[in-house]
């Protein structure tokens, strides 16, 4: 459903994006900015046991501060009480 639909992102921050968001494990995506690539069956899709291992962060650490991530929920469920939170684009 949120494979590959683009969304802004609203913080504190205020608004930022577009992003694309990319299935990555369980109910995770990873939400890549525009001008970023996240080639399919990368391991940052995996990330989550490999962040931090020395070799892992060298060859994929700046492409891991470029990108963000989000829940199934949470992109679901669109601005908070706070108006934080994804959004598609229309």
């Amino acid at each position: 459903m949120a494979n590959g639909r683009q969304y802004m992102h609203h913080d504190a921050r205020g608004e930022r994006g577009p992003y694309t968001a990319t299935h990555a494990e369980g109910p995770w995506y990873c939400m890549v900015p525009e001008g970023v690539e996240v080639p399919p069956g990368s391991p940052v899709l995996q990330s989550g046991g490999f962040v931090g291992l020395r070799a892992f962060m060298e060859e994929y650490g700046e492409l891991l501060h470029q990108v963000g991530w989000a829940s199934q929920k949470s992109l679901l469920a669109g601005r908070d009480h706070r108006g934080y939170g994804w959004v598609p684009v229309s």
